[in-house]
């Protein structure tokens, strides 16, 4: 199983997105509403902690945000709680690679940490 993912995520053959859907209490949503009315939290797969996210005020860098397709895969799969390790793997490019799109990332979105882009770039509709 690739990295960032447990094999005992879910009871029976519910799928780990599911599981973990409940777990952090997750209702059915539309996906229009969802960056408004769902409180944002991360799950750390490695030690089963659950983080909320915080509320990243509104987005003061001016003009559109333009990632490219890759820094979107790599920033979706950083959401998904995939490690730099695991994101090399997926896509297969060099960990040091991975760091690097992770770094521009956070250049572009004028944020502090992987955590405040995810919750930006959701707000900003750049994750679908």
């Amino acid at each position: 199983m690739g990295a960032g993912l447990r094999a005992d995520a879910g009871a029976g053959d519910r799928p780990a997105r599911e599981y973990l859907a409940g777990a952090l209490g997750a209702g059915p949503v539309s996906q229009s509403d969802a960056v408004g009315r769902v409180e944002a939290k991360l799950y750390n797969f490695k030690t089963g902690e659950i983080f909320p996210l915080p509320d990243y005020p509104e987005y003061e860098g001016g003009g559109a945000v333009a990632l490219t397709s890759r820094e979107k895969q790599v920033l979706k799969l950083v959401r998904d709680g995939f490690l730099s390790e695991g994101i090399s793997e997926q896509l297969r490019i060099s960990v040091h690679m991975v760091n690097t799109y992770r770094q521009r990332i956070i250049e572009k979105l004028n944020v502090n940490n992987s955590l405040e882009a995810i919750r930006l770039a959701m707000r900003l509709g750049l994750l679908d």
